[in-house]
C-alpha cells in the first residue's frame, strides 16, 4: 500500500482475457487514477472516464494518450481517483461483498 500511495497514477495494460485483477482493485481502493483495458471482468470495476480511463488492448497509441491526458489533468486526476475509491468501496470490500452474496442466496432460496 505504501508504494501505491507513491504513484501518480496506475497503469494496468491487460490484453488477456482475466477476472477483476487484484493489484487494480488494491490501486482503485488507495484512490489511484487508473488506466487499463476493458478485457475479462475488468469493465465490471473499470468505468470508463467514472473510475478509471479504459483503452482498447494492445493500443499503445491509445495508452500513451491517455497517459498524456491524466499526466496534464491534475483535476482529472484528483475526480478518477476520487471516484474509484468510492466505487471500490462501496462494493468491493468484505462487507459488501457479503452482502451481495446473501442477497444471492436469498433470492435463489425464495425461487423454490
Amino acid at each position: 500500500e505504501r508504494l501505491l500511495r507513491a504513484m501518480d497514477l496506475f497503469v494496468l495494460p491487460s490484453y488477456a482475457n482475466e477476472g477483476v485483477p487484484q493489484a487494480l482493485m488494491q490501486a482503485m481502493m488507495t484512490g489511484l487514477p487508473c488506466i487499463t483495458t476493458n478485457v475479462g471482468a475488468i469493465g465490471e470495476v473499470a468505468l470508463d472516464n467514472e473510475t478509471a480511463v479504459l483503452v482498447p488492448p494492445q493500443d499503445s497509441t491509445a495508452l500513451t494518450e491517455a497517459l498524456e491526458r491524466l499526466m496534464d489533468s491534475p483535476s482529472l486526476r484528483e475526480r478518477l481517483g476520487r471516484q474509484a475509491r468510492a466505487f471500490a468501496l462501496s462494493r468491493c470490500t468484505l462487507s459488501a461483498m457479503c452482502d451481495a452474496m446473501e442477497q444471492v442466496f436469498q433470492r435463489a432460496g425464495s425461487a423454490n
